[in-house]
């Protein structure tokens, strides 16, 4: 009987880390059984309510909505490594802060009111 028999083959999985840098669709990359992709994924939908709804963004406003979360994410990292004493590029700090800043008053700083049409729009 060989070694091998028996064992179960494990597939790669997709990784519970945020990348470096930003591309399209990076939340979809991300282990969606991980607590870090639940977080982000509640964080960008917060963001699309706050915004009136997925619904009713462009694609363009989406886009500057997944930046957002994932700046915002980098910029945590940074201050954890902070408060840990770790050695932190306040530099880049610096620079997240002010593209995160400028992200935001693009989409607006206040909240959006949803459209409702009907009955059926209104969440329990």
């Amino acid at each position: 009987m060989s070694g091998k028999m028996g064992m179960l083959s494990r597939k790669a999985t997709k990784p519970e880390q945020l990348a470096q840098t930003w591309r399209p669709g990076w939340l979809g990359a991300v282990d969606k059984r991980s607590g870090m992709y639940l977080a982000l994924r509640d964080r960008l939908e917060a963001l699309y309510a706050d915004l009136g709804g997925r619904d009713n963004l462009s694609t363009m406003q989406e886009m500057l909505c997944e930046r957002v979360v994932f700046i915002e994410l980098r910029c945590r990292d940074l201050e954890s490594s902070a408060i840990r004493g770790d050695p932190v590029q306040f530099g880049v700090y610096g620079h997240l802060s002010n593209v995160l800043s400028g992200l935001l008053l693009k989409l607006g700083l206040h909240r959006q009111a949803r459209s409702i049409t009907s009955l059926s729009d209104i969440d329990d």
